[in-house]
């Protein structure tokens, strides 16, 4: 594949930021990768496994760069941050992310009128760090943009491709609109199955079977990534609990009333949506 950008610009070198720089490097979409972080042990780790050509602990040797992207890799609660300092450096660089919440991060780099596309590619493992790296990662996964009207239509198209480029299929919307859909079909099935997996004593362990393993495989992400989700998207995830919470109580009540009708309802809805995806 032909070159993209010139430079491509990875802060942040955990699993998506070395899957995103493996990726790249495999399908040629930029003529150098740099991998900037605060830890160096972790950088190392990146440009061995060859996720990165070149690393950087500070944003300032990022001056000068003409014709880079550079994708924030990192915790939500620090894109913002590091967006507003890599735009300071007055370079020719498009800035993206790859973070789970969209609205308070593309409206105050709008407000501030940073030159930021929101990117969000549905990937990812509970797993975390370069060394489990993947450049197959983002084939044939969604990726969801959300410019706003800062934007310009060269610089949204151009990601498009980038992400395209990598094998996802991309889709745009509000910052807003994101954020709601992500508050039911992500943030509240691992607030879910972090839920469930408290209950568990060290007891039960020996009678957990694949149907407790599958539910609660995801609460194994990083607490510390998942607790800046929950927090930067809270108000969406707060009202999809609700509803979530409604919806068990009619299980409760059948139970309670020992009503055979309700609870077959209640599991036939739910398979009727699973055979409707």
């Amino acid at each position: 594949m032909s070159r993209i950008f010139s430079r491509l610009i990875i802060v942040g070198t955990g699993l998506l930021g070395s899957s995103l720089g493996l990726a790249a490097k495999q399908r040629n979409l930029a003529e150098v990768v740099i991998g900037i972080g605060h830890r160096r042990e972790t950088l190392e780790i990146a440009k061995r496994c060859g996720a990165v050509d070149r690393i950087l602990t500070e944003l300032d040797d990022l001056a000068g760069i003409n014709d880079g992207l550079a994708i924030m890799c990192t915790p939500v609660r620090v894109i913002t941050e590091y967006a507003v300092r890599i735009a300071a450096l007055n370079g020719n660089i498009l800035q993206s992310d790859v973070g789970s919440t969209k609205g308070s991060i593309c409206r105050e780099l709008e407000r501030r009128r940073c030159r930021f596309v929101g990117a969000h590619p549905i990937a990812g493992s509970e797993k975390s760090g370069p060394a489990y790296g993947n450049a197959d990662l983002f084939q044939d996964r969604l990726t969801i943009l959300t410019p706003t009207a800062l934007n310009c239509s060269e610089d949204v198209e151009r990601l498009r491709i980038f992400w395209e480029s990598l094998g996802s299929r991309v889709v745009s919307m509000e910052p807003e609109q994101h954020d709601a859909i992500l508050a039911k079909t992500s943030h509240l099935p691992h607030a879910v199955a972090a839920a469930l997996a408290s209950l568990l004593d060290v007891a039960d362990r020996p009678f957990c079977g694949t149907g407790f393993a599958d539910t609660t495989r995801i609460a194994a992400g990083s607490p510390m990534v998942w607790t800046d989700i929950f927090l930067d998207n809270r108000l969406p995830l707060l009202t999809i609990l609700e509803e979530f919470g409604s919806r068990l109580e009619i299980l409760k009540n059948a139970l309670r009333e020992g009503d055979h009708v309700t609870t077959r309802q209640f599991l036939e809805s739910a398979q009727e949506k699973i055979k409707s995806k």
